[in-house]
């Protein structure tokens, strides 16, 4: 029967319905869990919604349905009894709270959550859960107010007068309405009822020891007003659900076990794979789980000391299983890879060797071909070098001749050059003053009728020039002539017949035919007297310099032919100088390439010695990494199973003497086998989950060499909870002190009053401490520690511990 069939309901509308199909419940209990996930972030549920827990989960809810509902847990640490508290009061729409443990906890710290708890239900109409544990109930005084609460709801003293006033003044006008009396008293009794409506305690209880046997005894309010829900042992259907919901989490296992292949082509143990995934692993450790609970009991009839195997530690050897398979794989997996990369390092030198050896014989004739090829070169050269030393030799013959008439020649032109320099500078004066005339002048002359006889002389003398007659009229023709600038300028004075030269010369030897005189007479003939003794002057000179010019021209066209055949010559000795510097260039890079193939002949035959001495060094070697490739292959191949052998062991076989561990062990094996899971040879706890280094490395240490010690070693070290030592011979707090020596580990007393502020400030400071002299019972404030879940509050202080 459930009253949570229809969530979205108030809880006051809810009714009890009978649910023939478990699975209905099933989904409908996973879905709130998401619900609750998702508002409750910082205690997250993880539950599997089994037969027996949804029968608990219904039974809880009816009871908090109910007013005054209350509810009394029975049952071993870890059997689920908070989980179902938890998630009973969501249904519910119940707020879960519980007293917050620190050191000391008193009776007043108690009141005060208890105060806080009655004016939230009945002041705040809030409907609240009290839950409460063993922890809580430190003493007699804490037990008789829970009496008192769950008989009649009202605790005495629990208000002080301030507190009642306050809660008088709140609830005056709704009690008066809902008819109780005005008085303080009639107030608080329906301050009281309100409580008795809206608040709910269960008691989480362990039924180990004389001690809940007393207290029922002596508080009966805990057997007549509460409900009592056994929770017993979980069932082997139960186990198997909740192993199987595990091992599907393990999907992350597959891709690494699957990550290699084995050396016929298939996965690496498909077994693993296969089986990580199906009934078998959770059949293994349900039966496990079971026989271990009968050889506790054989243990106890045998020593009288009890072990219990409650489902906290079944799921703790599941937590375990799952982490000794990861680990295990990725050791085995960088082991294996190890070992692959250097076979394959050892298998790519030998290809690299042979590799090298073709190399080093395929160099071979191309070097005897580079020295043939540099010694022809070599010789090439010496031949063109030879040739263009003659030519070389010819050619400097010849430029020195070249030279030599280069100087002749040059001093002939000088010589020529100087003597008509003597006459240009009186021709110069003579164009100038052709340039001063002006058409005025020229006019002037012509004007004359009968001219002066200086200027008929001049005009006479131009006109031989000019080849007309020597006459005025001739002469007026003359001066007439638009174009007699520029023939007078452009006159061919180089070439001036003798006849004319001759006949010119009797007037030039009449005394007054000179600048000066001429000038007086007229400016125009002064001009034209200037150019007419200019052009004789001249001509004479060039009549004298023209032999010079004519051996001049035949020295140039020699000097042009021997220069012409001289760079002829230089041209040929240019492209036999270049012919050889191209020779040589080869010749430079043929020794290069031969004494590069040189230097890589060398280093590959040194490569090879080197790979070779290498190889034959590491052939034992090669057959010792295969040989332990194919063990690791092997033992990947039994991961499964040892990690059972470990994980079964860490979580059941510690409380366990020497001589109980080596009985289960086989039974353990043997069971696994059983399920077609193969394991080790000698697969033990110690020699899964430790190297023989670590057992060296802890017997160094002071461990003793016993394997029970090695096997606490072990479980010390891989174990999910803090490891409680039996240890009245003190071997493991020496061991464990000097192990943690570097660290800076502490050591305390559990009963110091130091030993909270010392746990909390080595977790702040993430430094081990080790707390000697634990007794039966443990300051409840550790138990957040201890269970490794909550934070630990303390003065202004709050500590996470994370392992």
């Amino acid at each position: 029967w459930s009253n949570f069939l229809k969530p979205g309901l108030d809880t006051v509308d809810r009714n009890l319905e009978f649910v023939a199909d478990c699975n209905q419940l099933v989904s409908i209990l996973d879905s709130i869990l998401d619900e609750y996930n998702v508002h409750h972030p910082t205690s997250k549920l993880q539950m599997i919604f089994f037969q027996d827990c949804i029968v608990h989960i219904c039974r809880t809810c009816r009871v908090m349905s109910q007013n005054s509902g209350h509810a009394l847990l029975v049952g071993l640490g870890g059997s689920g009894r908070l989980s179902v508290t938890r998630i009973a009061s969501y249904l519910c729409d119940l707020r879960v709270l519980q007293p917050e443990l620190k050191q000391e906890f008193s009776i007043s710290d108690f009141r005060d959550f208890v105060k806080e708890v009655y004016l939230l239900c009945g002041q705040q109409m809030i409907p609240c859960c009290m839950a409460l544990a063993d922890a809580h109930l430190v003493n007699d005084t804490i037990l008789q107010d829970v009496n008192l609460i769950l008989g009649h709801g009202d605790v005495p003293g629990l208000f002080d007068e301030e507190d009642t006033d306050k809660v008088v003044s709140e609830l005056r006008k709704d009690a008066i309405k809902a008819g109780y009396p005005g008085s303080t008293g009639g107030i608080m009794s329906f301050f009281i009822s309100r409580v008795k409506k809206n608040c709910h305690v269960v008691l989480n209880m362990s039924p180990v020891g004389a001690v809940f046997k007393d207290r029922c005894r002596r508080f009966p309010a805990l057997i007549n007003c509460c409900n009592i829900d056994w929770f017993w042992q979980w069932p082997s259907t139960a186990l198997r659900q909740v192993a199987k919901a595990h091992i599907a989490k393990m999907t992350d296992m597959e891709s690494l076990i699957s990550s290699s292949d084995s050396k016929d082509g298939s996965p690496i143990a498909n077994q693993a794979v296969d089986l990580c995934w199906t009934d078998n692993v959770s059949a293994i450790l349900v039966e496990n789980h079971s026989a271990i609970t009968d050889a506790a009991e054989s243990y106890y009839k045998e020593s009288r000391k009890r072990v219990y195997t409650t489902p906290s530690i079944f799921l703790d050897c599941l937590t375990m299983y799952r982490r000794v398979v990861g680990d295990l794989l990725t050791s085995l997996i960088e082991k294996i890879t190890r070992f692959e990369s250097g076979l394959r390092k050892l298998a790519e030198t030998n290809d690299r060797v042979a590799t090298m050896q073709a190399e080093l014989n395929a160099l071979q004739p191309e070097l005897v071909r580079k020295t043939t090829q540099t010694q022809e070169l070599i010789s090439s050269i010496a031949v063109d070098e030879q040739q263009a030393s003659q030519i070389r030799e010819t050619v400097l013959q010849e430029t020195q001749v070249v030279q030599l008439q280069t100087q002749e020649v040059e001093s002939m032109r000088v010589d020529a050059q100087h003597d008509l320099d003597e006459a240009l500078p009186a021709l110069e004066s003579a164009i100038q003053a052709l340039n001063d005339l002006t058409k005025g002048d020229l006019v002037e002359l012509k004007s004359f009728t009968s001219p002066p006889a200086l200027v008929r002389t001049v005009m006479e003398a131009v006109c031989l020039l000019l080849g007309e007659k020597q006459d005025w009229d001739s002469a007026k023709k003359v001066l007439g002539d638009p174009n007699l600038m520029k023939r007078l300028l452009e006159y061919d004075r180089d070439n001036i017949a003798s006849r004319v030269l001759k006949s010119l010369k009797k007037f030039l030897e009449e005394p007054e035919f000179n600048a000066h005189s001429i000038g007086k007479v007229s400016k125009a003939a002064k001009g034209l007297a200037m150019w007419v003794i200019a052009v004789d002057v001249y001509a004479r000179v060039s009549k004298e310099v023209e032999p010079k010019r004519e051996r001049l021209r035949q020295a140039d066209e020699e000097l042009s032919a021997q220069s012409d055949a001289l760079q002829r010559k230089q041209m040929e000795l240019q492209d036999i100088e270049d012919q050889v510097q191209q020779l040589q260039d080869k010749l430079a890079q043929s020794k290069s390439d031969e004494q590069q193939l040189k230097a890589q002949a060398a280093i590959t035959e040194k490569r090879i010695g080197n790979a070779s001495k290498l190889i034959l060094s590491m052939a034992d070697e090669e057959k010792r990494w295969s040989a332990s490739k194919n063990e690791l292959l092997d033992r990947k191949k039994k991961l499964v199973g040892d990690a059972l052998v470990a994980a079964i062991c860490i979580a059941y076989t510690g409380p366990f003497g020497q001589k109980q561990r080596v009985d289960m062990l086989p039974g353990i094996i043997d069971r696994i086998r059983r399920r077609s899971i193969d394991t080790s040879d000698s697969v033990s706890l110690s020699e899964v989950l430790s190297s023989s280094v670590e057992r060296r490395e802890w017997a160094i240490s002071g461990l003793p060499a016993d394997n029970q010690s090695v096997e606490n070693a072990v479980i010390l070290r891989n174990s999910l909870k803090w490891p409680l030592l039996i240890d009245p011979q003190q071997q493991a707090i020496k061991w464990l002190q000097k192990m943690l020596g570097q660290t800076g580990a502490q050591t305390i007393s559990a009963t110091s009053s130091r030993c909270i502020r010392a746990v909390e400030s080595c977790l702040q400071a993430g430094v081990p401490i080790l707390v000697e002299d634990v007794r039966e019972a443990i300051d409840p404030a550790l138990n957040p520690v201890l269970d490794l879940a909550a934070s630990i509050n303390s003065m202004d202080s709050s500590v996470r511990p994370i392992g």
